[in-house]
């Protein structure tokens, strides 16, 4: 194969992926409270120590779910412990970061539940798509994997996302900027591409405009917030799963970087 071989878009793909996008996606103050929804079913609610002790009593009010802890790491390990905690539930609800959405994916896959996700940041997509990254318990990337399908429902508090550390914010929108990139990289022209990557020079001119300011580690409107964070978790992922662009370059070297230690400590975005 020529060096020039490797970086040859592939063939276009004229199909939209089985399991598109959740089931249904609601971004808006108070959104937890559609938790309620599965009142009465075992339900577990996945997070990490820190995000545990700020919402899960609230979400747990809703839903009547048990609270599992997470150890922060979605690595194998800590899925098998999760898992044997979390029994045979009939619902598995993710809340916190991307490692909470992808090890309660995981978890949901494994034990047939349906998978409600609530992110508390919009540092990335994770909770739109149907893929969960597994790492090794230093940090360090594995493998990614890909599952059949996606939450049955995504639930964005907008005031709780909006009020997480602003370093979240601006490595979500590293991220999608990445996507926006990458896809115009590896895109072969097909009509469905071509339409992941409207949405995605569409969500590259909303981060122009109203990141700007978060970008500088300066004080977003609620308004620009709310763009901000519909644009890293719904509008990223989308581009991710119509066009297959997680994995390119970007993401490949930052999942390299990983195992050499390079990237340990730093957000995804």
């Amino acid at each position: 194969m020529r060096p020039a071989d490797l970086f040859k878009a592939p063939p276009a793909r004229e199909a939209v992926p089985a399991g598109f996008g959740p089931g249904s996606y609601m971004q808006c103050p108070g959104a937890l409270e559609r938790l309620g929804e599965i009142a009465g079913r075992e339900a577990v609610i996945i997070a990490d120590g820190l995000i545990a002790g700020k919402y899960a009593g609230c979400a747990s009010g809703y839903c009547g779910g048990r609270v599992l802890v997470f150890g922060g790491e979605c690595c194998v390990e800590e899925l098998k412990r999760i898992k044997t905690l979390a029994g045979g539930p009939d619902a598995v609800v993710g809340l916190g970061g991307g490692k909470a959405m992808d090890i309660s994916k995981l978890v949901a896959a494994e034990t047939g539940a349906s998978l409600y996700l609530a992110p508390t940041s919009a540092a990335t997509c994770a909770a739109w798509t149907k893929v969960a990254v597994l790492n090794g318990e230093d940090g360090a990337y594995e493998t990614t994997v890909d599952l059949d399908c996606p939450a049955e429902k995504v639930l964005v508090d907008a005031e709780i996302a909006a009020g997480a550390p602003l370093r979240l914010l601006r490595g979500g929108m590293g991220d999608a900027l990445a996507k926006y990139y990458e896809s115009m990289a590896v895109s072969s022209g097909g009509a469905i591409e071509a339409g992941a990557l409207g949405i995605g020079l569409h969500m590259k001119n909303e981060i122009a405009r109203c990141g700007g300011t978060a970008a500088h580690g300066g004080e977003l409107s609620h308004a620009a917030a709310e763009r901000i964070i519909a644009c890293n978790i719904a509008l990223c992922g989308m581009v991710s799963e119509l066009g297959c662009f997680s994995a390119g370059f970007s993401h490949a070297f930052a999942n390299g970087m990983s195992r050499l230690g390079g990237r340990l400590g730093f957000l995804h975005g």
